[in-house]
């Protein structure tokens, strides 16, 4: 039998470290989730602070001495809170830490589609195995990896089908769309229809309002290329005021994506936490933008203490140490990410490319690139950020794929477009025709809004 996590007596631990006890979610951290799994995963072995450190924080030691120890310490008070009690979390004198609470496997619930035209008469026994769908997707989305986007949206799809009338779900799913679209796994105009028509449908809907409107404005910026549109949506919202969620992202992503990062930063320098990495990995974002690599690698690095997707992380901090000239240190970590052979090529196949192309594994950026034309001009099946494989081609000396690439980018609104057309990342190949083809294009289909 297929497992999802482990059964802690009457807690239970999902793959992604989410903790529940009696059906209610624990409230934890982060890295307590990870330093938790670990200790699981070794149930009944006892794993070294030198372990811990490196693994929690990705080889470098943190700047605390003492960051582990708290961490430990945190961990057992949650436990202490409960009916285990904290010794089930160990310490083995000069030797390190162990779990030694009870421990069980946590079976898979199953995962049915249901057709529409059965959801009445199953709408109560499936109501259970809905909130199981939504809940794994949300796990998979926060603690996973970009290439479980298609997995997640076809989780909450499932839980659609099974209670359509649930709007936390509904606004999941547009969410889920747009930020499959903005890492190039599905084409931008398909994303776009399929958000309207999911839009339409929450009018019928006791949908959040505010919620609803940053879906509809992010929409509007990312997919359909109108972020006049969107400053108007977001104009009335008074930002500022808003809670560090969904809404606030959604901005602060529309800023981002229309060249207006400082007004970002200025956001997220406030009220940035670490409880939200998605919001670490928008500054590096802004940063990049700004052509400010240090501080992007920062932001980075932050996020990936502050826990977030495996994939991700390096391969978006290879691209910036790239674009700071180290170029060694930027194929190692595309090498530790593991992604070259995984999945259909995405934006995040670009940044590792991008990354390899001046440093010693250049030939690996060129099969990934083959990779991608092979994908469009043979099978013509769409692969997304075309506009970021437009650069790999330029790096790589390849002009007239390159402006192939970069016309068809703006033919297909590639969402990650705006971020050639606003930042440097040009700069180096201004003497190329693709480029200024490009920016051409760009400035006819895309009229970003820039604040005084």
């Amino acid at each position: 039998m297929m497992s999802i996590g482990w059964q802690l007596g009457p807690y239970e631990l999902n793959r992604s470290g989410q903790l529940s006890l009696n059906g209610q979610l624990v409230h934890t951290k982060p890295l307590q989730r990870q330093l938790l799994l670990l200790l699981v995963q070794e149930a009944g072995g006892i794993l070294t602070r030198q372990h811990l450190s490196e693994t929690l924080w990705h080889g470098a030691p943190p700047r605390d001495p003492g960051a582990l120890s708290q961490l430990i310490h945190g961990l057992r008070r949650l436990f202490e809170r409960g009916p285990l009690g904290g010794g089930v979390i160990r310490t083995i004198y000069g030797q390190g830490y162990a779990y030694i609470g009870p421990l069980g496997v946590l079976p898979a619930p199953p995962s049915p589609v249901i057709p529409a035209q059965e959801q009445v008469g199953r709408q109560s026994v499936s109501s259970v195995s809905a909130t199981l769908l939504r809940k794994e997707a949300w796990a998979r989305w926060r603690y996973g990896s970009p290439l479980d986007l298609p997995e997640v949206v076809r989780l909450l799809k499932n839980s659609m089908v099974i209670e359509p009338q649930n709007a936390e779900a509904l606004l999941d799913l547009c969410h889920g769309l747009l930020v499959q679209a903005s890492w190039g796994m599905v084409p931008s105009q398909a994303a776009a229809a399929e958000v309207q028509t999911l839009l339409q449908r929450a009018t019928v809907l006791r949908v959040d309002s505010t919620a609803l409107a940053s879906i509809e404005a992010e929409m509007l910026s990312l997919l359909c290329w109108q972020p006049g549109r969107s400053d108007a949506l977001f104009a009335s919202w008074l930002p500022e005021k808003l809670g560090l969620d969904r809404p606030l992202l959604s901005w602060v992503r529309h800023l981002v994506f229309s060249g207006q990062c400082r007004e970002a930063l200025k956001l997220l320098d406030a009220r940035l936490q670490n409880e939200l990495p998605q919001g670490w990995g928008l500054k590096a974002y802004a940063h990049i933008l700004l052509s400010e690599f240090t501080q992007a690698e920062a932001a980075l690095r932050q996020q990936m203490a502050a826990g977030g997707w495996q994939f991700s992380l390096p391969v978006q901090l290879a691209m910036v140490l790239a674009l700071q000239g180290r170029s060694q240190e930027a194929a190692d970590l595309v090498a530790q990410a593991g992604i070259l052979d995984k999945g259909e090529p995405s934006g995040l196949h670009a940044m590792a490319a991008f990354s390899l192309i001046h440093g010693p594994r250049r030939p690996g950026a060129e099969l990934l690139l083959e990779r991608v034309v092979l994908k469009r001009w043979t099978q013509e099946r769409w692969t997304g950020a075309l506009s970021l494989w437009g650069l790999v081609a330029l790096g790589l000396g390849k002009s007239g794929l390159a402006t192939r690439l970069l016309a068809t980018a703006v033919r297909e609104r590639c969402t990650l477009a705006p971020v050639l057309l606003h930042g440097p990342l040009l700069d180096p190949y201004r003497d190329e025709p693709a480029v200024g083809a490009f920016e051409h294009r760009m400035a006819r289909s895309y009229s970003a809004t820039h604040k005084p």
